[in-house]
């Protein structure tokens, strides 16, 4: 009985750390990247202060653009990003070229928990630009995201 109890306690902390992202183009294709694919990409960082956490944190993850770019598409004019919850939110694609938001995959070095926002955050650099710390972009950074459609 101890056996089985362990065994379905490793099954399920493994399915909470890795979690598929899918794009879904304007055809309808789906790409699915899991986490070890995300990371293969090129990583940037961010330390930021924003309104959900105590103090400034370091999140690193993968430019937007650069996904796409991995999912042989074209960027398009937006771009809705879709939580666990079906929470969704539609960000310009200029947002993405001007701000370079992360997608961010670890926060303070750590992957992050859905208890903690994860797996996926799209978290914008609020500390070295001021000007875009409002309601607005507040609202465009979702977390625990599962899919991407445009």
């Amino acid at each position: 009985m101890h056996k089985l109890w362990a065994l379905v306690l490793s099954l399920l902390s493994f399915n909470a750390l890795s979690f598929d992202l899918t794009l879904i183009d304007k055809e309808g294709n789906k790409h699915t990247f899991t986490k070890e694919q995300l990371l293969e990409l090129e990583q940037h960082q961010i330390n930021t202060e924003l309104p959900w956490i105590e103090g400034s944190a370091d999140f690193s993850g993968i430019y937007v653009q650069d996904l796409i770019s991995q999912a042989n598409l074209t960027m398009p004019e937006q771009i809705t990003f879709v939580a666990l919850n079906d929470y969704k939110v539609t960000v310009p694609s200029e947002d993405f070229t001007t701000i370079k938001p992360v997608f961010a995959i670890y926060k303070d070095g750590e992957a992050m928990s859905v208890r903690d926002k994860g797996p996926y955050w799209l978290v914008y650099p609020l500390s070295d630009r001021p000007e875009i710390n409002e309601p607005d972009t507040h609202a465009k950074m979702i977390w625990q995201i599962k899919e991407i459609h445009f």
